[in-house]
């Protein structure tokens, strides 16, 4: 199975020296996670976008890989593709009404294609051919070009063709490790919850304070909201857990004490 990571749109537009230095730190985060599910797994960085080709066929193993990709920032979508050759239109019409055909009876469709290198036809003589193919041999609702039910998608690169299965929107952001590190002060409440999550989705190295004051019990409460996060978002890197002993009782009052690194077993 073959995935097509495409860029949030802000690392797009950086110059290109920014642009390569986000997207090698992208590619490197992806390394880490995804070679925990497939060590085999093909990892390829071009310059507008990132190429993962994996040959395991277990259903655990994808669906890890689909987890990673939704919870991986600076991803803006990822595209499950099936890729060929590129031959000429009606090659095109044929391989993507053997792809897709099933899956366009009785509802509403239209086809988007979008294409770089040097071809003898363009895309919107692709999307005309293709869907017009479509609609008369397959027992679909017919076309609509404002609000289908399903979107077909095709990509042409150079001569290679790309049917897209499945979109698969991403987090955003720019990759974790891009940014130097900050530290959070978070207590287990909504607001700093959600402030740590939006650092960490725009690359930030997020690393967690919390001064104690509810006991054993708010703080393994608090590890657990950290923890979450970190699976969620900032999983490619370690992240330090703090906690501030701050009760009047304490005898540590003024020692700091530091958990291990996340990932922490609680």
């Amino acid at each position: 199975m073959k995935f097509i990571v495409k860029l949030f749109p802000e690392v797009i537009v950086k110059s290109k020296p920014v642009r390569r230095k986000l997207t090698r730190q992208l590619r490197d985060n992806l390394r880490k996670l995804l070679m925990q599910l497939d060590p085999a797994v093909v990892i390829i960085r071009e310059w507008d976008r990132i190429s993962l080709e994996t040959y395991s066929t277990d259903a655990v193993v994808l669906q890890g890989f689909v987890t990673v990709l939704c919870q991986t920032p600076g991803i803006g979508h990822v595209i499950d593709v099936a890729e060929y050759p590129l031959v000429d239109l009606h090659d095109i019409y044929e391989k993507t009404r053997d792809a897709l055909g099933d899956s366009l009876r009785g509802k509403r469709f239209v086809v988007r294609c979008k294409r770089s290198g040097e071809h003898d036809f363009s895309s919107g003589e692709v999307e005309r051919y293709v869907g017009g193919g479509l609609n008369q041999h397959l027992e679909s609702a017919g076309v609509d070009l404002h609000n289908p039910d399903v979107t077909v998608r095709i990509e042409i690169r150079d001569q290679q063709l790309f049917i897209v299965n499945r979109r698969i929107q991403g987090l955003g952001g720019y990759p974790m490790g891009s940014v130097d590190a900050v530290r959070s002060l978070i207590s287990g409440g909504f607001d700093s919850t959600v402030s740590s999550y939006m650092t960490m989705k725009r690359g930030v190295r997020t690393h967690f304070c919390f001064f104690n004051l509810g006991g054993r019990e708010h703080e393994v409460g608090v590890k657990e909201v950290a923890l979450y996060l970190w699976l969620k978002s900032g999983a490619s890197h370690r992240l330090k857990f703090v906690t501030v002993p701050f009760l009047r009782a304490s005898p540590s009052l003024h020692r700091p004490r530091s958990s291990a690194y996340l990932p922490a077993v609680l």
